[in-house]
């Protein structure tokens, strides 16, 4: 008797042993594809955090035009809205510095930027995770800088330069003053298309001509100036012996103020065939060729503010301009 009893318990421990490995081996696989499920979710998240999500077509905002130049009211790391100015001429999303302290964005690697003047300032390379204008969301946008700004007349927070317009045709309309992004840039009966090129800043120019002779442009929708020559471009085409001036004022670049005299021209021609009558363009007083060495022509915000629209396509260098009234 005493012997089957101590088979018995015998047979019972085993039995206990065999159910405790089965269920370690249970708890141990809940625990493995728990750990990858937490890897996944954690991995995912920081993946949604740093991809980049950009403009989609059909998303478009409202601007308002001050002083010729288009600005917009945008969010920046879900604070806001500030004043952006849309900058054609600008190679970064641009904040300045007060704003950045502000938002308490980390300052990286610091830069010179030259003015035309001659004289420099320091800006910072940063990073920002969002920007938010109207129903157009962009996220962990490419190239942010902080820079001390340089707007005379239109008081703004920061610029949107090229990493927020390449990512699709962008359509600026004069009339209703939206800025719309399509997925498709095709010129329509009334408007004209210009070639551009990017240059290494990515920046475009297209070719113009000024009193019947060839230069290089840049389209600079945030210059507060119709248009801008540097000397060179005025004494090739003889502005000073032509016209009268009609007023001397000053452009404020990141190396202060820069004296010019405005003049009116009869005739610029953008590409083949966009014409602009009587322009108001600034002649500057000086011009220091180590910011620009290429520097002839600049069309700013006003000059385009003359069109009904224009939409600058970054994905076929294109720019599309409707002048008729």
């Amino acid at each position: 008797m005493n012997l089957f009893s101590a088979l018995v318990c015998h047979a019972r421990r085993r039995g206990s042993v065999a159910r405790f490995a089965s269920r370690l081996k249970l708890y141990r696989e809940i625990l493995y594809w728990a750990s990858i499920c937490l890897l996944l979710i954690l991995g995912g998240a920081n993946y949604l955090r740093h991809r980049q999500f950009t403009p989609d077509a059909g998303q478009f905002c409202s601007f308002e035009v001050q002083n010729g130049v288009p600005t917009v009211w945008a969010t920046i790391n879900g604070s806001g809205p500030y004043r952006f100015a849309v900058d054609t001429g600008n190679s970064f999303i641009t904040v300045s510095p007060e704003l950045a302290a502000k938002l308490q964005l980390k300052l990286g690697e610091a830069h010179p930027v030259h003015g035309p003047s001659g004289g420099s300032a320091t800006g910072h390379t940063t990073d920002i995770s969002r920007v938010e204008v109207g129903n157009i969301v962009l996220t962990n946008p490419d190239n942010c800088f902080v820079q001390a700004l340089a707007h005379a007349r239109v008081p703004v927070d920061g610029l949107l330069g090229w990493p927020f317009l390449r990512h699709l045709p962008v359509r600026l309309d004069f009339r209703t003053h939206r800025l719309t992004f399509v997925d498709k840039a095709e010129p329509s009966g009334t408007e004209a298309a210009v070639p551009f090129v990017l240059d290494g800043s990515m920046i475009p120019h297209a070719q113009v001509q000024v009193e019947g002779l060839p230069y290089t442009a840049v389209l600079d929708t945030g210059c507060e100036a119709p248009v801008v020559v540097s000397p060179r471009t005025a004494r090739e085409t003889g502005l000073k012996l032509r016209y009268r001036p009609r007023f001397t004022d000053k452009l404020v670049g990141v190396d202060g103020a820069m004296p010019v005299t405005a003049y009116q021209i009869p005739l610029i021609q953008l590409g083949a065939s966009v014409s602009f009558h009587n322009v108001g363009t600034a002649l500057m007083a000086s011009y220091d060729s180590s910011s620009d060495p290429d520097f002839q022509v600049r069309l700013g915000g006003p000059l385009f503010a003359m069109s009904r629209c224009v939409t600058f396509d970054y994905t076929t260098n294109r720019l599309l301009i409707d002048l008729a009234k």
